[in-house]
């Protein structure tokens, strides 16, 4: 700096300096640019979806967005048992002036209390129990269920436990012709002898699981209706998901849209709060894990994989729009190089 207060000319070999604005924003259109083309190319899309679904025993599957009716029809053939029981659980029908009088006829029968267990046995290949399971709503929340796949040394089973509403068990028993004094459903108490009951209705509440195990080659499961004829059967959800029991990332997500509809997000994830449209669950069974059909349209995600908008992803791949953005890209990188100040000094 001179006498004058006048700041000193810039020397031979100083390098001229920019503002750390254009630095910044610099900087800013690069990221920005790379966020851009993630975004763009990262919408899930709704699609028509028809997917075999497996989830393996230590996985269990939670059904969203569940309407009131029936969930799961079990039915319990030829000579063998199933038990059904609920901690916490209620038994609504037979009444309690039914049970009474019922358990009038048994010596040493004790109802217990803090929830129920039933046991249901056919005695030959004459024998038939149903088991219908169904979902009530609470009138404030929509219904969840978690549905885990059981494996007993006999068999296999299911633990259903509802949130958002409550469950309803019930279990009818008929034989043709012969009726086995052991055979039918059974009231367990808290002693050792059993109640025989002509049928039986469990109210199951939220956050309570509900257990059926009974074995392998005598149980046939299906979601809501049997198919007959032209009715597929099945049940009705507009949210699905399949999950590990300790906890870790879903390795399936299905959310009931329209097909076509799109789903932008500053992740690229699929959200399964806001499924409007149904997905049909269908052809339940039990062997190694728990399989079913699932079909409808929405937004998927399997294995990881998410069902993108592909128009975005093909003009990502188109090599014309490659080679512009790949110039862009570079004259953003020269001008931020250019901003900080990496210039050859002028000679004087």
């Amino acid at each position: 700096m001179n006498s004058a207060g006048e700041k000193a000319p810039a020397g031979p070999g100083r390098r001229r300096q920019r503002p750390p604005a254009i630095v910044g924003l610099a900087l800013v259109a690069l990221l920005g640019a790379a966020y851009g083309i993630f975004l763009f190319t990262h919408v899930p899309v709704a699609v028509a979806i028809n997917e075999a679904i497996a989830a393996k025993p230590n996985e269990f599957f939670r059904l969203k967005g569940l309407a009131d009716g029936r969930l799961i029809t079990i039915n319990l053939r030829g000579s063998g048992s199933a038990t059904i029981s609920a901690p916490g659980a209620s038994l609504t029908k037979p009444g309690s002036g039914t049970l009474a009088l019922l358990a009038k006829q048994v010596d040493g029968f004790q109802p217990s209390v803090g929830g129920v267990e039933l046991r249901v046995t056919n005695n030959d290949e004459s024998s038939l129990a149903t088991i219908t399971v169904a979902v009530a709503g609470n009138g404030r929340d929509t219904p969840t269920v978690d549905v885990w796949r059981r494996i007993l040394a006999e068999g296999n089973g299911l633990t259903l436990t509802p949130s958002g509403g409550s469950l309803r068990a019930a279990v009818t028993w008929t034989s043709a012709p012969s009726i086995a004094p052991e055979a039918g459903i059974m009231l367990k108490g808290n002693g050792v002898p059993l109640l025989p009951i002509p049928g039986a209705t469990v109210e199951v509440p939220a956050g309570v699981p509900l257990f059926i195990g009974a074995p392998d080659a005598n149980l046939r499961v299906d979601f809501g209706r049997f198919a007959k004829r032209q009715d597929l059967g099945g049940a009705d959800v507009r949210g699905l998901e399949v999950r590990s029991g300790d906890g870790g990332a879903p390795t399936l997500l299905a959310c009931g849209k329209k097909e076509g509809q799109l789903q932008p997000g500053l992740t690229g994830e699929i959200a399964t709060k806001a499924c409007d449209s149904v997905l049909h669950l269908r052809d339940f069974r039990l062997d190694d894990a728990a399989h079913f059909q699932l079909s409808g349209s929405g937004f998927l995600m399997k294995d990881g994989a998410v069902r993108y908008w592909q128009l975005m992803s093909n003009l990502a791949g188109n090599l014309v729009l490659q080679a512009a953005f790949t110039t862009i890209l570079a004259f953003l990188t020269a001008w931020a190089a250019y901003a900080v100040g990496f210039r050859k000094p002028k000679e004087q």
